[in-house]
């Protein structure tokens, strides 16, 4: 029992120990860039979203948000991209349909959940990452959610940054699984 016992506790100090070399390369390999990262150790997201319907009406929405639509109802979300978006930079949101989206009007990203390299053909929960750079700083970013099997679309946290500020945010939403 007592030798189950060290070799779990080594087990948890290795592991320890892995993460925090890992930590570090990270931090150095960041740390090496002639620019200085943008959010780094944080990431924000986009907030003020305007949400269109179908019949062409409109309306602001805070996210997360549950939506009430007819199945296969198509929906727009839109927003404007933050001025201060440096190269190498990302959008990161999390989906459960197929969406597009576009910046200043040119499509950028196309996720469907039938067209998918997992066995078995469909994906239900999918986190969706986009590559933006200073260029589209200011422009409009607007997802279109179009899935003919869905009914009642829910709709997640749009967020913009560095790699790591993403990964760490991600990490930090998920901590509590």
């Amino acid at each position: 029992m007592e030798n189950g016992r060290v070799r779990l506790e080594n087990f948890y100090l290795a592991f320890a120990v892995m993460c925090l070399f890992l930590f570090i390369f990270i931090l150095i390999d960041h740390m090496k860039t002639d620019r200085m990262p943008q959010l780094a150790w944080n990431s924000n997201d986009i907030t003020e979203w305007k949400l269109i319907r179908a019949d062409g009406s409109s309306e602001s929405i805070n996210l997360p948000a549950k939506l009430e639509t007819d199945r296969g109802e198509t929906v727009i979300m839109e927003s404007t991209l933050p001025s201060d978006i440096a190269d190498d930079c990302w959008i990161y949101y999390y989906s459960r349909c197929n969406n597009k989206v576009y910046i200043d009007g040119v499509l950028r990203k196309e996720y469907n959940r039938m067209n998918t390299d997992v066995w078995g053909g469909t994906v239900g929960d999918v986190s969706l990452f986009l590559d933006v750079n200073a260029s589209d700083a200011g422009k409009v970013i607007r997802i279109v959610f179009e899935d003919d099997i869905v009914k009642n679309y829910d709709l997640y946290e749009v967020y913009h940054g560095d790699n790591l500020g993403l990964i760490i945010t991600i990490m930090k939403k998920n901590a509590s699984l």
